[in-house]
C-alpha cells in the first residue's frame, strides 16, 4: 500500500505543480502582461490615427487634383475653338499695345467690310502706322503669337523718312487686320 500512497502522492505533488504552474501563467497574463498588451493597443490606435490623417491628405490632394485635371480639359477643349463672337474691343487694344510697346506710332484704326462665309464671320480693320522697320517686324512677330482668332490679312509697307528727333529712319505702315467668330448664319455673304 505503501507504493500506492507514493503514487497517489506523486500525482498529487505533479497535479499540485501543474496547477500552480498554470496559476502562475494566469497571474503573469492578467497582472503582469497587460501593460505590453495595452502599450501595443496604444501603439496601434497612434498608426491608425496617422494612417486616417494620411487618408485625409491625400483625398485632398486627389479633390485638387481632379479640379486641375477638369480645369486642364476644359481648357484642352476650348484652346483654338472659334470664339463665340469676337472681343474686338480686346483684341484692337492688344494690337494698340503691341504698337505702344515697340514704339510704333498709330495713326489709323478704320472698320471695314465684315464677311460671313459657312460657319465662319470675318471682321476687318485697316490698321495704319510708322516706325522704325525693326520696330515694325517685332510688332508684326509678336501679333503673331497672340492667342486670339486673328489673322493680318494685308500688309504693305512703304518708303522711309527720318525722323528729326531720333534721327532714325520711320517706315509707313498699312496693314489689314481680320478677326474670326462663328457666324450667325450659314450663309456666305457680304454685308
Amino acid at each position: 500500500m505503501r507504493f500506492q500512497q507514493q503514487s497517489v502522492l506523486i500525482v498529487n505533488l505533479v497535479g499540485g505543480a501543474l496547477a500552480c504552474v498554470l496559476a502562475v501563467a494566469g497571474v503573469w497574463q492578467t497582472v503582469l502582461r497587460p501593460n505590453t498588451a495595452s502599450a501595443e493597443l496604444r501603439e496601434s490606435k497612434l498608426t491608425l490615427a496617422d494612417k486616417t490623417r494620411d487618408l485625409a491628405v491625400l483625398r485632398h490632394e486627389l479633390d485638387n487634383q481632379s479640379e486641375l485635371l477638369e480645369g486642364c480639359q476644359a481648357t484642352l477643349t476650348t484652346a483654338g475653338a472659334r470664339p463665340e463672337r469676337t472681343p474686338i474691343e480686346d483684341n484692337l487694344r492688344t494690337i494698340t499695345d503691341l504698337a505702344r510697346r515697340n514704339d510704333i506710332e498709330l495713326t489709323e484704326v478704320t472698320p471695314l467690310v465684315t464677311a460671313s462665309y459657312p460657319g465662319i464671320l470675318e471682321t476687318r480693320y485697316r490698321v495704319r502706322g510708322r516706325g522704325a522697320y525693326v520696330n515694325l517686324a517685332n510688332t508684326l512677330r509678336q501679333f503673331e503669337a497672340c492667342d486670339f482668332w486673328g489673322d493680318i490679312t494685308h500688309l504693305h509697307i512703304d518708303g522711309s523718312s527720318r525722323a528729326a528727333e531720333t534721327g532714325t529712319y520711320a517706315r509707313e505702315l498699312e496693314l489689314t487686320v481680320s478677326f474670326y467668330s462663328v457666324a450667325e448664319s450659314e450663309s456666305a455673304e457680304t454685308r
